[in-house]
């Protein structure tokens, strides 16, 4: 029976909360080996390893990468049916969402996050197989469970909390293109992760990964909510329940007849929105009401 105690803690315990949210967190990667008890529990949790199995739970699908010398980082989309086949030509298979509440709820909760955005997938790496140098729009810790596989890391991020992904050796989207700097020297270090090795890599940060043997690993994901999106979503459902604030604008336009300038309750709206910013309570419900809201699109 899997161990409901496994925390976000026990993750990081050689340096502590403290040490990483203060040295680490969104400035620089983090490697270090779990203990046997933390590594025994995320396996129970893992469950077996059976490609076709995994690709079932799956909720997002898989992908296959595959990527070389002559070959530019390329993504195919498969699933139980396809992911043998891949795997046997050398792909890197990416298995999206796969359930592991008792391991992503926990670091939701350590990180203050909503639950709905932290997610557990799974790579299975062939020999020699990896990924093209990249950097995500995520927050990444990853904990290998089987072989070795090389993680070759840069110091620090490159992009400085960028809105999506970027794969080196393409055209960036026009989102990212601007954080990217023209001129930079890259210092990349070398991780080598076995068995029971514990990995943390910043947003933004630019990565790329070879296997020495077949491996797997879960990578635990926190799809970057920003304070801008919390304070959106947490306004728009405190403010939504208001028929003044659901009222239609009218009287906005300095060229509007003025009759209805007069049915311009803007200043007032403002006025409800300092109080609300004002208040401890109001804004500890913005901010709950957030981060307990299912359906939200953050």
């Amino acid at each position: 029976m899997t161990d409901p105690s496994l925390s976000f803690d026990q993750l990081i315990r050689s340096v502590g909360c403290r040490a990483f949210f203060t040295q680490y967190w969104q400035r620089r990667s983090l490697s270090v080996d779990l203990d046997k008890a933390t590594f025994a529990r995320v396996l129970a949790d893992v469950g077996p390893l059976e490609i076709v199995s995994i690709a079932k739970k799956a909720r997002e699908g898989v992908q296959a990468w595959i990527s070389g010398p002559d070959i530019l980082h390329s993504v195919f989309d498969a699933d139980a049916t396809t992911v043998s086949d891949f795997h046997k030509v050398g792909a890197t298979l990416y298995f999206v969402d796969v359930p592991l509440p008792n391991i992503t709820d926990r670091v939701a909760d350590a990180l203050g996050a909503p639950r709905r955005r932290v997610k557990a997938s799974l790579f299975l790496s062939s020999r020699s197989s990896g990924a093209s140098a990249h950097f995500d729009s995520n927050e990444n810790f990853t904990v290998q469970l089987t072989g070795t596989k090389r993680w070759f890391v840069e110091s620090a991020p490159m992009a400085v909390m960028p809105p999506v992904g970027h794969v080196l050796g393409h055209r960036p989207a026009p989102s990212v293109e601007k954080l990217i700097p023209q001129r930079r020297a890259p210092t990349e270090h070398c991780f080598k992760l076995k068995p029971g090795a514990f990995l943390y890599v910043p947003r933004g940060t630019v990565h790329r990964t070879s296997a020495d043997a077949e491996s797997w690993s879960l990578n635990i994901s926190y799809a970057g909510t920003t304070w801008l999106e919390l304070l959106q979503e947490g306004l728009r459902q405190q403010l939504v329940v208001s028929p003044r604030w659901r009222s239609t604008v009218t009287g906005a336009s300095k060229d509007c007849d003025p009759e209805a300038s007069g049915a311009n309750i803007f200043p007032e709206l403002i006025d409800e929105l300092r109080q609300l910013l004002d208040d401890p309570q109001e804004l500890e419900n913005l901010y709950r009401a957030f981060l307990g809201a299912p359906n939200s699109k953050a």
